[in-house]
């Protein structure tokens, strides 16, 4: 409230206030609040990524695809290359017929998101064979202070809901910080500017929560459900479309 640079009553001292981002530990590592994303128009948990400097996704084949992630140049391909972690959990597929490594966020609530940490380079062991590029963590919020219900519409037959909640009851009731809870639920649909509609459909459903046990030790846990359905665009034959038979917005 007032003029922060304004000088105390009785006296010509003066009072500032610095806001600065968290020390890291080397250059290459970065924190990106969800200041820096909750504006950005995102189709999918994947898109926050781009908050990050030098990172982009790229997408095709409709909109039920995880993305394809380009980070200083580097062609990271879906995730082959690209180390991601969601609350402490590794989400590269080990194991997919697309490629080692298949990365999937479209189950990401950006809503539910506190930062993402971003580590740069192959200069970091701890995160596996997959941080070629660089690792990315999304780090949820323990809790929320107030509740969230959003619904978003666009072209196309696009539409967008979700929710975010914490708990008041129970041990997560009252002030005591010793505890604390998170849910949220995200619906999405599109049928995207193709001639067939690809009729995207997501749900993703998160919760986690967290108590001290002791000054030193905290149990945390989540539960995290999705799915998704759509009619993929594939990818169009070239000769088709320069004879004339199928528009570049068509799908076989």
């Amino acid at each position: 409230a007032g003029d922060p640079c304004a000088p105390e009553p009785g006296g010509s001292t003066y009072r500032f206030t610095v806001t600065e981002r968290k020390p890291v530990t080397a250059s290459s590592t970065l924190t990106v609040p969800a200041e820096d994303f909750e504006l950005r128009p995102l189709e999918s948990g994947g898109q926050m990524v781009e908050a990050v400097a030098n990172a982009i996704t790229a997408q095709h084949t409709g909109g039920g695809k995880a993305e394809q992630y380009f980070l200083r140049g580097f062609d990271a391909d879906h995730g082959t290359d690209l180390a991601v972690y969601f609350d402490g959990v590794p989400i590269n597929l080990r194991s997919h017929a697309h490629g080692q490594g298949f990365l999937d966020l479209h189950f990401v609530t950006k809503e539910a998101i506190e930062r993402l940490d971003a580590h740069k380079g192959p200069y970091f062991a701890r995160f596996g064979d997959f941080a070629t590029a660089a690792t990315i963590e999304y780090v949820p919020y323990d809790a929320v202070e107030e509740s969230l219900v959003r619904f978003e519409g666009g072209h196309w037959d696009t539409w967008r809901a979700v929710g975010v909640a914490s708990p008041r009851f129970g041990p997560f009731a009252g002030d005591d910080p010793r505890a604390d809870a998170l849910v949220s639920f995200e619906a999405y649909h599109t049928d995207g500017p193709f001639r067939d509609d690809e009729d995207l459909q997501r749900y993703s459903l998160f919760a986690r929560a967290g108590v001290d046990l002791r000054p030193e030790l905290r149990l945390s846990g989540h539960v995290l459900g999705y799915t998704a359905d759509w009619d993929a665009s594939g990818l169009v034959p070239e000769r088709l479309v320069e004879a004339g038979r199928l528009s570049r917005f068509g799908s076989l």
